[in-house]
């Protein structure tokens, strides 16, 4: 049992949190999964569609091969894609924050038609067991760079995910 202070205005209150809660308590389940042989336009389209940012990448059998995330595609687009001579004088143009800003020329992302998720997954992936208590969550998080941790059944196949915004509401949740 760990002690919280929690603070509003000048009012300070101390709350109990129970460590122990395993991390089936707390995992999103079902989790989406990504077929390795599916092109980086797929695997985009698929995140963008479940509004999610990753997925464990499993073979046809359910076995665990890698995970793949929105942050793996942009870092493999920045750096292994080539660009080329844009053959027009009008590249595209995007708009951020109001802002109308230019597409460098020739950056085209036709590529990743070709590119498929096992080329680009992470491996390996980074998991807990389902009995894996708030407490272990917690040191992953505060010790690895990663903001989601899969967590795995008796048969060692994915059976939730935890992220790090998933923890702050479960806490939420309990304390306030």
């Amino acid at each position: 049992m760990a002690k919280l202070i929690a603070k509003e205005g000048n009012i300070c209150e101390k709350i109990s949190v129970n460590l122990d809660v395993k991390a089936s308590d707390i995992m999103v389940s079902p989790v989406l999964t990504l077929n390795p042989d599916w092109t980086l336009t797929e695997a985009v389209r698929f995140f963008l569609e479940h509004k999610i940012s990753g997925a464990p990448v499993v073979d046809e059998d359910g076995k665990t091969k890698g995970v793949l995330t929105l942050k793996d595609v942009s870092r493999y687009t920045m750096w292994h894609l080539e660009t080329e001579e844009a053959e027009d004088e009008s590249p595209g143009q995007f708009y951020t924050k109001g802002q109308k800003e230019q597409l460098p020329k020739g950056f085209h992302l036709d590529k990743m038609n070709k590119e498929t998720v096992r080329q680009v997954m992470t491996t390996p992936v980074k998991t807990m067991g389902e009995f894996s208590t708030l407490k272990n969550i917690l040191d992953f998080f505060s010790t690895e760079k990663f903001h989601r941790i899969f967590i795995h059944g008796k048969n060692d196949k994915i059976v939730g995910v935890i992220s790090l915004l998933d923890v702050i509401r479960w806490l939420k949740r309990r304390l306030f």
